[in-house]
């Protein structure tokens, strides 16, 4: 078995919080792969904190849906969730109708308020594209433009209630994302033409217009990546990955296993 090994020591006066945070991170970006145990004691020692911690934090991964108990031999233990079709489906699905439902709230904006957020979302857009051609070269800035555009849909759109549920299923979204970086390849156009798709529903001005497209985009997303995860070899990720203290960029290492497009 490898160890894990967390790239720096938290001092010992981290907060609950500060550990399901940095774990729920390594998680996300796949430093500690699917499948992989999650051992309250190594972790505890590995970030200089008490057992107490990790196992709220384990407690709370779990309530996420980024951990859960698996049967080893006669014990049953703590491990990341997997990552499967199945459920990559159901989060799409979920996030898209949220997202969907929040997009109703482009009837509280004038028309020079949707003017410019349509504006905003172009430029937004704009940048995906061009990233979307030297993804690998630029990965992390490619990820964080495609996050840039729906977060600042939902900022615009959305109520608070939604956009906190939005912010619970993010994380879970955006691990199979990085997880599986190139299933699809690198022609992100079909996301770029839906994303315009919204945006010309921003500038109509029409609620029903906007959910269809906020959804659709989602679904086909869902769609795309499933095709690509369908013939993906998954079988390596189910072990611990050491998390190096070199600070490799998570995103790059598992681009070599096969993986996501939008």
């Amino acid at each position: 078995m490898l160890v894990m090994r967390i790239a720096t020591r938290e001092p010992a006066s981290s907060q609950p919080l500060d550990v399901y945070e940095r774990l729920r991170s390594l998680i996300v970006t796949g430093r500690i792969a699917p499948g992989a145990r999650l051992i309250e004691t190594e972790m505890a020692e590995q970030m200089a904190v008490s057992r107490t911690p990790v196992r709220e934090a384990i407690r709370r991964l779990a309530h996420d849906g980024l951990a859960q108990a698996v049967r080893i031999g006669p014990k049953t233990q703590m491990a990341v969730a997997p990552a499967t079709v199945a459920d990559l489906v159901d989060l799409f699905a979920i996030i898209g109708a949220l997202e969907g439902i929040g997009g109703r709230g482009i009837q509280r904006l004038t028309a020079s308020e949707r003017r410019t957020l349509a504006v905003e979302l172009t430029a937004l857009n704009d940048r995906f594209r061009r990233l979307a051609a030297n993804r690998l070269k630029a990965s992390d800035q490619f990820f964080e433009s495609h996050d840039a555009f729906h977060a600042r849909f939902v900022e615009r759109c959305a109520s608070d209630r939604l956009r906190r549920l939005v912010a619970a299923v993010r994380p879970q979204v955006k691990r199979y994302e990085l997880l599986y970086a190139t299933a699809i390849g690198t022609d992100f156009s079909a996301s770029v033409r839906e994303h315009r798709s919204i945006i010309s529903a921003i500038r109509n001005g029409t609620s029903g217009q906007v959910e269809r497209a906020v959804r659709r985009n989602w679904s086909n997303s869902a769609v795309r990546l499933s095709a690509g995860l369908s013939a993906a070899p998954l079988g390596s990720l189910g072990s611990y990955r050491e998390v190096r203290a070199s600070g490799e960029n998570p995103t790059r290492e598992h681009s070599k296993l096969n993986g996501m497009g939008y």
